[in-house]
């Protein structure tokens, strides 16, 4: 076979030799006869020789060769002459201009072929182009670094040498199912198979499918793609999952054990307690003048252990009971679950000469004893930490899209900034015992009261200046 080269010098040579013998012609032929009208055939030539230039130079010759003709053979410009020399000339145009788009339109071809070609090759996925036989037609790079083939050794080859043999059955019926109704498969939408590479390694693939038809066939597309990684991921993460879930159910089942634990010790304990406590009085009542002072003093304190004992196990009764002794949620009025709670500090209220405020709270949708405890524990907590002047609290509520915003404000003592996180722990407590007296667990339990109504507690604070606990409220509790 000759190569390119070859055949362009080829094609010169022809044309060269071509434009001599039709210039003798035409010198040897009648005035009657259109021998010029043979240039075309040179022009036409040019079609084998790739660039604009040469056309061009080859139309401007055949027009040049016949008004050189003319010239020399008849020394006259004939009307005879002139008319078959500018049918000619036309005809040589014609030729030369069709010969020039034709290659303008295929010069843009290889163009937009270069293009595609660059843009199949650089695909991240593999690409394969098979026949309705399943004979593989084209592949690109990304597909034989998949299958571990060079192009030539699967051109040709049917494609169901890259799937495992226990799986060809199933493979064809796909590929003739698909055939029968042919439809666009995106990728994500695609099926899931394995191929089989040349080392006889399998991997999982992604496969999606698309079609054209040429010549009245059909062939299909398939965009492959290695999904090793993405198997290996969804393993672990189905691992992960499975493994977060025991462990959600063993801390739900040690959150209920623990929660048990306390109820039942608390529960235990108040009979002796209350046994200790009131033994601890009566030998206080009756035996404190027959004491020194010394004796009295631990008396005293005995007394006042066992009391305070006493509250720090009904405290810690009442927090255990919280998830055990719930109530289900029940549509109901915020306001008048507030003013249960003021109504239930009364006395409190009274002797410090505390003003609460509270004007337009919404109805809410939660556990009603629970939530009257919140409110009660709040403002329990605004009048205790209360400042020199007369305690002023006010709630008030902030309407959201998902949930309700209860903000709880007080002209107290306020709050350090390093503390703010630590009073929502359990038996946390910020104050001497003797100055602010408590078990330290109510803002615990308010903690816990708005976690089950799927909220958030937190709280804005300024030492001197008061403080504002916020809380949140799901609107679409069950």
């Amino acid at each position: 076979m000759l190569s390119g080269s070859t055949k362009l010098n080829v094609v010169v040579a022809l044309i060269f030799t071509t434009t001599i013998l039709i210039f003798i012609l035409d010198y040897l032929s009648p005035v009657g006869i259109i021998e010029g009208a043979a240039y075309t055939l040179v022009v036409l030539l040019t079609l084998w020789l790739p660039d604009r230039l040469s056309t061009l130079l080859t139309m401007g010759m055949g027009i040049a060769l016949t008004f050189l003709d003319i010239s020399i053979t008849h020394g006259a410009f004939t009307r005879n002459a002139l008319i078959n020399q500018a049918i000619s000339v036309v005809l040589l145009v014609a030729s030369g201009l069709l010969i020039l788009h034709y290659k303008s339109t295929l010069k843009h071809m290889h163009e937009e072929e270069k293009k595609l070609n660059a843009l199949f090759e650089a695909s991240t996925e593999g690409i394969m182009i098979s026949d309705r036989t399943g004979a593989i037609i084209m592949m690109n790079r990304m597909a034989e670094q998949l299958f571990g083939y060079k192009r030539e050794e699967l051109i040709g080859e049917n494609i169901d040498k890259l799937v495992p043999a226990r799986m060809h059955d199933r493979h064809s019926k796909l590929r003739d199912r698909y055939y029968e109704h042919p439809i666009t498969r995106p990728m994500g939408q695609g099926i899931e198979l394995v191929i089989k590479t040349k080392d006889n390694r399998e991997l999982p693939v992604e496969i999606s499918l698309n079609y054209f038809y040429q010549d009245e066939e059909i062939f299909v597309i398939s965009h492959i793609m290695d999904i090793t990684e993405r198997r290996k991921a969804q393993s672990q993460l189905k691992q992960a999952y499975t493994d977060l879930q025991r462990s959600a159910d063993e801390l739900k089942r040690s959150n209920a054990e623990l929660e048990q634990f306390a109820y039942v010790a608390s529960h235990d304990l108040q009979e002796p307690l209350r046994m200790v406590t009131s033994y601890t009085e009566l030998l206080e009542k009756r035996y404190s003048d027959r004491l020194d002072d010394d004796a009295q003093d631990f008396m005293h304190y005995a007394v006042d252990g066992a009391r305070r004992m006493r509250h720090l196990i009904n405290d810690l009764l009442q927090y255990s009971r919280l998830g055990t002794k719930a109530k289900p949620f029940e549509e109901t009025d915020s306001g008048q679950l507030a003013e249960a709670a003021v109504k239930n500090l009364e006395k409190l209220i009274h002797e410090e000469q505390a003003q609460v405020c509270l004007e337009g709270l919404p109805r809410i949708k939660g556990d009603v004893t629970q939530l009257t405890q919140l409110f009660q524990n709040l403002i329990q907590n605004a009048i205790k930490f209360r400042g020199e002047e007369a305690p002023r609290v006010r709630i008030d509520v902030e309407d959201h899209p998902a949930y309700w915003e209860f903000i709880v404000s007080d002209n107290g003592i306020g709050i350090e900034p390093e503390y703010r996180d630590r009073i929502f722990m359990i038996f946390q407590r910020l104050h001497n015992r003797d100055v602010y007296p408590g078990s330290g667990i109510g803002l615990a339990l308010c903690k816990k009261i708005v976690e089950r109504h799927e909220g958030e507690i937190w709280v804005q604070s300024e030492p001197g200046k008061g403080t504002d606990f916020h809380f949140t409220i799901s609107k679409h509790l069950n």
